[in-house]
């Protein structure tokens, strides 16, 4: 089934798009990872971001299993439980043109919910 609704007009999520790239990492630590990613977002964007995330928590129906697990920052290891659910934020993009890295911009349709915390009156 197609999930996209040609009738219906596109919301974007963010008011001003979130950019991403990669590139070469010039930390210390390259050897063992050798690429980086950087989001760039907007100021004026972030409160869209963080409703975004939190709208993607809430929607239980983006909520899917992960396969390997989830990274533990603070043990440094990696955890396998059967209740480990991520939610995915897609993008395009596309090599540049000095062959440096990747580049693209995140803005997915915006998911409208209500906060259970607040009260709809």
């Amino acid at each position: 089934m197609n999930q996209f609704n040609s009738n219906k007009k596109f919301t974007p999520a963010f008011t001003y798009p979130v950019n991403w790239s990669t590139g070469d990492n010039q930390f210390d630590d390259k050897d063992i990872n050798p690429k980086t990613l950087s989001l760039k977002i907007p100021v004026k964007s972030i409160p869209e971001f963080c409703a975004f995330l939190m709208a993607l928590e809430a929607d239980k129906s983006k909520h899917k299993k992960t396969k390997g697990g989830i990274y533990n920052s603070n043990t440094k290891q990696k955890e396998n439980n059967d209740d480990d659910l991520v939610v995915y934020i897609n993008a395009k993009g596309r090599e540049s043109d000095d062959g440096y890295g990747m580049y693209g911009n995140i803005n997915p349709a915006k998911i409208n919910y209500i906060d259970s915390n607040e009260i709809p009156f």
